[in-house]
C-alpha cells in the first residue's frame, strides 16, 4: 500500500489517478497501512485538476480513513486520525471538507466533534444535503457526543435545513439516552410548525417532529401528537400513534393495533407493537397472508429509490405456490397491480398499471412484465425466475429460456396468437 499512496501524491497526473483507482478498490487492515495512510494525508499533496466526479488525492485519502477494513486498522484510525485531518483541514477543498467533517463525525473524538459542531454552526458553514450527510455519521454511542449539545442548539431555531438534522441529530441522542432534556423542548412552536407543513412532496418535518414529541414529557406535546394523528400522511400517523404509545395515553396502543390492518401502515406498526411488548393485541386479521404482502409491495414501491410514495391503487392479481428455483424451496408468491398517475409513472398510457411480485425478491420489473390483457401471471412469474437467476448469478441464468422456466413451474408452453 505505501507504494500506491507514494504514486498517488506523485506529481505525475497519470500515475496519480491509477494509484487513485486501485486505492478505491482497497481497503485499510493492518495498524502499519492505516499509519501510511495518516502520513501521507498529512504531506503537501500536488494540486491535480480533475473533473467534478473524481476523487481528490485528499479525497481518496479520507475515504479510506472512513471505511477501515479491520478493527485493528479501525483503532488506530480512532486513536489518530482525528489530529491529522484538523491539520490538513487548510489545505482541503470545500467539496474536500464535507468529506473530512464526515470522517470526523464517524471517528466520534472529542476534539473532532467539538470541530464538527463549530464548523456546522459557523454562519458560513455547510449547508443543504451536506449537513445531513456530515450529522449522520456521529456515532450516538461515543462519549464524546455531549460536546454537539449545546454547541448545535442555536441551529434549532435556523430558518433553512439545518434546523430539522439538527433535530433529527437531537432524536437519536435522545433516544439513545446520550442527551437530556432534549432540545426542542422549550421550542414547541417550532415542532408544531413542522406538523402543519403542507408540503406534500415532503414530510420529513412532520416525521422528525413525532420522535421529537415522543420523547418531550408535557401536556403540551400530547396536544401536538393528538394533532399529528389526522395529519394526511400516513406515516405521520403511525409515528404520532407510536408516540402516544410511548407517552402512554390511554387508548393509543389500541390504536396502534389497529394501524397493523391498514397495508400503508401495517409492516411499521406491527414493529411497533413488538417493541411496546403489546404484539399480543394485534387483530387476528393482521396476519391475512395477502394483507401483509401487499404491505410489503407498498413499501418497497414508496421507497425513494423506486416511486417515493404509495401507489394510487393497487390489488392482488394473482397468488400461488411454487417450488421456487431461485431459492430452491417451496413457497407462495403474490403478484400484484399498482398504478400511479401518468405524470410520475411515464407519459405511455400502456405503462400506468405496474406489476409487482412479493414472496421472494420483491420487485417490480417495469419494462418486461405487462399489466393485462397484454401479460398473464405466468409470464411475470417467468420473468421474476429468470430475473432473480441472473442477480444470484445461479448459473442456470445463461442457459434457461423462457420457455424452460416456464416448464419448471409447471406452466403449459405459451401460444402466441
Amino acid at each position: 500500500m505505501r507504494q500506491l499512496l507514494e504514486q498517488l501524491l506523485s506529481t505525475d497526473m497519470a500515475a496519480s489517478r491509477s494509484a487513485r483507482e486501485q486505492l478505491q478498490r482497497s481497503r485499510v487492515l493492518t495498524a502499519a497501512q492505516a499509519h501510511a495512510v495518516l502520513e501521507a494525508l498529512s504531506r503537501e499533496v500536488p494540486s491535480h485538476p480533475g473533473s467534478a466526479i473524481e476523487d481528490s488525492p485528499q479525497a481518496t485519502l479520507l475515504r479510506l480513513i472512513q471505511m477501515p477494513a479491520a478493527q485493528e486498522s479501525m483503532e488506530t484510525f480512532r486513536a489518530h486520525a482525528s489530529p491529522v485531518i484538523l491539520a490538513a483541514w487548510p489545505r482541503l477543498s470545500e467539496r474536500d471538507r464535507t468529506l473530512a467533517l464526515m470522517v470526523l463525525a464517524r471517528i466520534g473524538s472529542r476534539e473532532g466533534l467539538e470541530f464538527v459542531a463549530r464548523t456546522v454552526a459557523a454562519p458560513n458553514g455547510p449547508q443543504g444535503l451536506s449537513i445531513a450527510v456530515i450529522l449522520e455519521e456521529v456515532p450516538v454511542e461515543s462519549p464524546h457526543v455531549e460536546v454537539l449539545f449545546p454547541a448545535l442548539e442555536p441551529l434549532l431555531d435556523a430558518e433553512d435545513s439545518r434546523a430539522l438534522e439538527v433535530l433529527n441529530l437531537a432524536n437519536r441522542l435522545v433516544a439513545a439516552r446520550q442527551l437530556w432534556p432534549h432540545p426542542a423542548a422549550t421550542r414547541l412552536p417550532r415542532l408544531r410548525r413542522y406538523l402543519e407543513s403542507e408540503s406534500e412532496n415532503d414530510y420529513g418535518p412532520a416525521l422528525a417532529a413525532c420522535y421529537a414529541l415522543a420523547l418531550i414529557p408535557g401536556a403540551e406535546a400530547l396536544v401536538l401528537l393528538e394533532r399529528a394523528t389526522q395529519h394526511p400522511d400516513p406515516e405521520v400517523r403511525l409515528e404520532a400513534l407510536y408516540a402516544r404509545s410511548r407517552q402512554g395515553v390511554p387508548g393509543a396502543v389500541e390504536a396502534l393495533a389497529q394501524a397493523t390492518l391498514d397495508p400503508l401502515m401495517a409492516l411499521r406498526a406491527r414493529e411497533y407493537l413488538q417493541e411496546l411488548g403489546k404484539a399480543h393485541l394485534r387483530p387476528q386479521e393482521a396476519d391475512d397472508p395477502v394483507l401483509l404482502a401487499k404491505a410489503e409491495m407498498i413499501s418497497w414501491l414508496r421507497h425513494p429509490n423506486e416511486f417515493g410514495e404509495e401507489p394510487e391503487s393497487i390489488e392482488l392479481w394473482d397468488r400461488r405456490v411454487f417450488d421456487w428455483p431461485p431459492t430452491g424451496d417451496r413457497r407462495e408468491l403474490f403478484l400484484f397491480l399498482y398504478r400511479y398517475p401518468v405524470y410520475i409513472y411515464g407519459q405511455d398510457e400502456e405503462t400506468e398499471v405496474g406489476v409487482g411480485l412479493v414472496g421472494s425478491d420483491t420487485f417490480s420489473l417495469t419494462n418486461e412484465t405487462k399489466p393485462p390483457p397484454e401479460g398473464t401471471p405466468e409470464d411475470a412469474y417467468v420473468a421474476h425466475c429468470l430475473w432473480e437467476l441472473r442477480q444470484s448469478r445461479d448459473p442456470r441464468a445463461g442457459t434457461l429460456t423462457p420457455d424452460q422456466v416456464r416448464a419448471l413451474l409447471g406452466f403449459p408452453p405459451k401460444v402466441w396468437n
